[in-house]
């Protein structure tokens, strides 16, 4: 309100010049209008730049998942009986989980990590299937006991996966 009293104050000077006047309102309404607009562009920029990086994120999520559904789908891992695998426990028992990751539904993250084995009783099963001397004792976390069959007592050898 306080400017308008001014502008009835000072209508005598605005009629003496009319087109200094609107010159000069024209000109600063121009320069509003200029730096509205660069504030305006520096924000959609930004924007632009977020979106891009979400685009981006998308785009590496769908690549992975695109990955798993590969892996998931594949035909679950071979273990081989006799052959080129041997004693080699390890490998054996890295077979083995992966056979039980691919075979059974619900597992834990920990398993799916390889932060635990499947049960022993599974795993055993399995390796008395496959013809192996050898069985699965105590097991914590992605440790293993190797018992071998021909032993009386267990060794104190074990095995980490």
């Amino acid at each position: 309100m306080e400017f308008f009293t001014y502008l009835a104050k000072e209508s005598s000077v605005i009629w003496q010049a009319p087109i200094t006047f609107l010159i000069a309102v024209l000109l600063a309404g121009m320069l509003g209008y200029k730096l509205a607009g660069w504030q305006f562009i520096a924000r959609l920029d930004t924007v632009g730049e977020r979106l891009k990086l979400k685009d981006e994120q998308i785009a590496d999520r769908e690549r992975k998942l695109s990955e798993l559904r590969q892996a998931t789908e594949s035909p679950p891992p071979q273990i081989e009986a006799h052959g080129d695998v041997g004693d080699d426990y390890s490998a054996v028992i890295r077979q083995l989980t992966q056979l039980y990751i691919f075979s059974h539904d619900g597992l834990s993250p920990a398993l799916l990590a390889g932060l635990e084995l499947p049960p022993r009783e599974w795993m055993n099963g399995q390796l008395e299937e496959m013809g192996k001397a050898w069985r699965i004792g105590t097991v914590r976390g992605a440790y293993a006991e190797i018992i071998p069959l021909n032993s009386p007592t267990p060794p104190a050898s074990g095995a980490q996966f």
